[in-house]
């Protein structure tokens, strides 16, 4: 044979290895095979290793290597501002101690020399004169100190002509109106750490090499999973006091405005509330001060439990206080405990933190509903029986055949005023109880008439286009028969029509009218009537006042209920459709409750609904209502029982930056609560 041909040399070696037998194809074949078989194990062995790799770097995660990280965009934010500084205060020590990283921005009028220049000369990091007005701006969640100025490259104070700046990040807002700002990271953010150099933190700065030794990481994953630090709501309330106090101790600072938002809100409101509750003493004159002179809680919850349920489920009632068994994230007693100047800023349709889960709803259901306490608010309510059943058999509210209703609730009656200072939660179920009874009826009509018209619309219907599951609704007096299904006179059938729009479109004052609450049951038509009756009236008093151009004896008419309310495009229909004024709403559906006739299927709910709205109606324009609504708008509150604070209604959602209109309005409550002006939107 020729020994140099590769394949007989190969040929002759696999025959002795099978003592001569065997053909050189099926030799060629088991090589293969043997070469795929060590070919797969070693991928399925890598797959193994990625998959453990990156499950491990989920509880390890290895460090940032990019340049481009935080310090890029902490570089890029400070070179916009002129005299910013960094600062590291001290954590409390109860909290474990460690450091907090604090930046502090001169307001754009104190950077100004005598030639009216941006200067920085002999700054150092010092103030040039005493800080007479400052704003703590406590992050939302997820929410850096790199980041709250706005991830741009204009705004700032760097250009003395034509300088630009950025009304979409809260930093630009206050330093264009007066104000020094101070940003922090809470613990377990950023460059923020708790413990010794951080070497308890999540995030604190790395010390040491880091080992890759699989002991040395399953020693640090066990660490930070049971031992080390975790940014807890008792750990971003207590960063928040120690940046304030610190403020006030160190920065000797005259007015000071706490802004929280979102999450930051929890932690704005607990050190308003420490705050406000220690003696504070001016440092020249030792007359006594009080702090903080504003508390702003911004797009915020009333506690985290309901947050969760509104986003989630109502499940996550029963697991959340088992996970976190020692969490206290109750805002809204934070909130009414804080005896200082306070605003709630409260969008109705924010799309993160549900209506029913706001701070707002939160405060108002204390007063209204819970005599002052917040215990449970935010959590969904559990409809009485009766009023489920007679949904579920389709007849009137309190009329079902299979629940013995007692004789007090067939005799119900709407609250009476002077007579009832509160509305009780008995009466509040009965009126959305009734409510979504009209919301049937007029649903069913409508899938009848359209069905009857071989409208192909139909199916837009199907998911509750009047804010209520549409199913069959019989009379009162007959039973579920063919006639019952039939389509009523088109009289009948557009009376009661408008008796739905007419009070679904009726005006809440904070953001929702009555359709839409009904839509999301029972519960938020309770928190509806709280929020209308302590935060509505707010506004309608504001409105009577610029009216009676400062007159002392303030007097509510029909026309200050007439407050316009901005709509975005992507509304559902509900929210779209234009609110109608609480006093024009009693009117319409007073003329069509005269006919009885026409609407004995909804007749005993037509008229608890008129009572109970007639009763809000009489209390929010009572005399002393008024009197103390407008020391309430004027932060003359006395903090005697639950205090409420001052309401801004918004509509820009939860993320977005205020509109023109609504900076307009917060410049107004700044100059007031801080007695300054010179505030430019």
């Amino acid at each position: 044979s020729n020994k140099n041909d590769p394949s007989e040399s190969n040929h002759h070696d696999d025959d002795s290895c099978d003592g001569g037998g065997g053909s050189s194809s099926s030799t060629g074949a088991r090589a293969s095979t043997r070469k795929s078989m060590l070919s797969q194990g070693n991928t399925i062995i890598a797959g193994i290793q990625s998959a453990i790799a990156s499950i491990v770097s989920l509880f390890d995660a290895p460090p940032h290597e990019s340049i481009f990280g935080l310090d890029v965009l902490r570089g890029t934010m400070l070179s916009r501002y002129v005299g910013a500084k960094q600062y590291w205060f001290p954590r409390p020590k109860s909290e474990g101690g460690g450091m907090i990283d604090v930046l502090h921005i001169p307001s754009y009028s104190r950077m100004l020399d005598s030639e009216g220049t941006l200067s920085n000369t002999d700054y150092n990091g010092q103030c040039k004169q005493k800080i007479e007005k400052a704003v703590l701006f406590c992050n939302p969640n997820a929410g850096l100190v790199e980041v709250a100025t706005g991830i741009s490259l204009i705004g700032g104070n760097v250009a003395n002509n034509g300088r630009v700046s950025n009304m979409a990040c809260w930093s630009d807002f206050y330093v264009e109106n007066g104000f020094d700002i101070f940003l922090f990271n809470y613990a377990g953010f950023g460059r923020s750490y708790a413990g010794k150099n951080g070497g308890s933190s999540c995030a604190g700065p790395a010390t040491k090499e880091r080992s890759m030794n699989a002991f040395c990481v399953l020693g640090r994953i066990v660490y930070n999973s049971f031992f080390g630090f975790k940014p807890t709501p008792s750990s971003l309330k207590a960063d928040a006091f120690a940046v304030a106090n610190h403020m006030i101790t160190q920065f000797d600072v005259g007015d000071m405005v706490i802004h929280g938002e979102s999450i930051g809100g929890m932690a704005a409101a607990s050190a308003g509330r420490k705050l406000s509750a220690i003696e504070h003493f001016n440092t020249a004159t030792s007359v006594p001060k009080s702090y903080p002179t504003l508390l702003l809680c911004d797009r915020t919850f009333c506690n985290l439990d309901s947050v969760a349920e509104r986003l989630v489920g109502s499940w996550t009632s029963a697991v959340i206080p088992l996970l976190t068994p020692f969490w206290n994230t109750d805002v809204a007693g934070d909130f009414i405990a804080a005896t200082c100047k306070k605003v709630i800023a409260q969008d109705a349709a924010d799309s993160i933190i549900h209506f029913a889960a706001s701070l707002k709803k939160g405060v108002a259901t204390a007063k209204e509903l819970n005599k002052g306490s917040t215990k449970g608010v935010g959590k969904f309510l559990d409809r009485p029986l009766h009023y489920r059943m007679s949904d579920w058999e389709n007849v009137g509210v309190l009329e079902s055949k299979f629940v013995n209703v007692k004789i007090s609730l067939r005799q119900i009656q709407a609250p009476i005023w002077p007579a009832d200072k509160y509305f009780d939660l008995r009466e509040a179920f009965h009126f959305a109880a009734c409510a979504r009874r009209i919301g049937k009826v007029a649903t069913t009509i409508r899938k009848e008439m359209l069905w009857n018209s071989n409208n192909q619309l139909l199916s837009k219907f199907e998911d509750e286009e009047e804010g209520i599951e549409i199913t069959a609704v019989f009379s009162r007096d007959t039973s579920p028969d063919e006639d019952t299904l039939s389509c009523q006179t088109d009289e009948k059938n557009n009376v009661i029509l408008e008796v739905w729009e007419t009070l679904a479109r009726c005006d809440g004052l904070t953001g929702l009218p009555l359709g839409a609450a009904v839509k999301e049951g029972d519960d938020c038509v309770i928190d509806w009537l709280s929020c209308l009756t302590i935060f509505g009236s707010q506004r309608v008093a504001k409105e009577a006042e610029k009216r009676m151009d400062g007159k002392t004896d303030v007097v509510i008419q029909s026309v200050d209920f007439d407050v316009s309310v901005s709509q975005r495009d992507d509304d559902e229909e509900e929210t779209r459709l234009v609110p109608l004024p609480l006093p024009g709403v009693i009117t319409l559906l007073t003329q069509l409750y005269q006919d009885k006739e026409i609407i004995k299927d909804i007749e005993k709910e037509l008229e608890y609904c008129i009572q109970m709205l007639e009763y809000i109606l009489s209390r929010i324009t009572a005399k002393t209502y008024v009197t103390r609504n407008l020391d309430i708008t004027h932060f003359r509150e006395t903090f005697e029982g639950v205090a409420t604070g001052r309401y801004l209604n918004l509509n820009c959602g939860h993320n977005n930056q205020y509109s023109a209109e609504e900076r307009l309005q917060l410049c107004a409550i700044l100059t007031e609560a801080c007695d300054s002006e010179n505030f430019f939107a």
